[in-house]
């Protein structure tokens, strides 16, 4: 029988959940599926579920007082250097931020839960960090030392690079 997303929620080892990763293809429509069964708030699924989107923009795709005075001083027509410098980092500026969202199915005493994370990068098919390509990254209760509580805020904070340990799931669009 072939893992689907459920087999995370009803594996009790963190040996098991290694071997359901391994095996697992997660796709959007998995993760939105979890969302609304959370919303419904029914017996089957009783879980909550808490989400994160955090950005992060790098500090030389800001735009600085120099860059936005070369804009304004060139005013309407052909770019001089200045402005066009200004301009590539403008428009390099959406390329460069780095988004990481994170969905948290956790039962109400915090003692069950599932962290589900990723970032732009990590859904690449090509030129990835992960081996077998596009993926998304988990862990739950079962790590040890780690409290639901205590690693979404870290997550919250500090984004992915806070959560060391987990596994990788593939990811298909």
């Amino acid at each position: 029988m072939s893992s689907d997303i459920f087999s995370l929620f009803e594996a009790d080892t963190k040996k098991e959940v290694k071997k359901v990763c391994s095996e697992l293809k997660v796709t959007s429509e998995d993760l939105l599926y979890l969302v609304k069964l959370s919303e419904a708030k029914i017996v089957e699924f009783p879980y909550l579920h808490a989400c994160k989107f955090i950005e992060e923009t790098p500090e030389n795709v800001h735009l600085t007082e120099k860059n936005i005075q070369a804009i304004t001083n060139n005013g309407i027509g052909k770019l001089d250097r200045d402005a066009q410098k200004a301009v590539k980092k403008l428009f390099q500026a959406p390329l460069q931020v780095k988004r990481t969202t994170a969905h948290l199915f956790y039962r109400s005493d915090y003692r069950i839960w599932h962290l589900f994370f990723f970032d732009r990068s990590d859904r690449y098919i090509r030129e990835n960090h992960w081996d077998f390509g596009s993926h998304i990254h988990y862990v739950n209760w079962l790590w040890p030392n780690l409290e639901c509580q205590k690693v979404w805020s870290e997550f919250c904070e500090n984004g992915k690079k806070s959560i060391g340990g987990h596994e990788h799931i593939r990811f298909e669009k």
